[in-house]
């Protein structure tokens, strides 16, 4: 069944997979790309859900979310 998998853009540089029959998450995240520094100018950002974003795919309603942040040292 190829539509019980649904797939979509969760937030900068954030793709998510979500599987309604077998309850799982794939997050996928490029490495290479860069937002840009954080305020204090010690981490540079790589992604960001820009707070917490619900998953959709699970069960037609929102019974999950999903809140992430990824980053590397200056």
């Amino acid at each position: 069944m190829a539509d019980r998998v649904t797939k979509y853009n969760a937030g900068t540089n954030i793709f998510v997979e979500v599987d309604g029959e077998k309850k799982t998450l794939v997050i996928r995240v490029d490495l290479t790309n860069e937002i840009g520094p954080s305020g204090s100018g010690k981490s540079i950002s790589v992604a960001t859900t820009g707070g917490n974003q619900p998953l959709v795919g699970v069960g037609g309603e929102a019974k999950f979310y999903l809140g992430m942040n990824v980053y590397k040292r200056a």
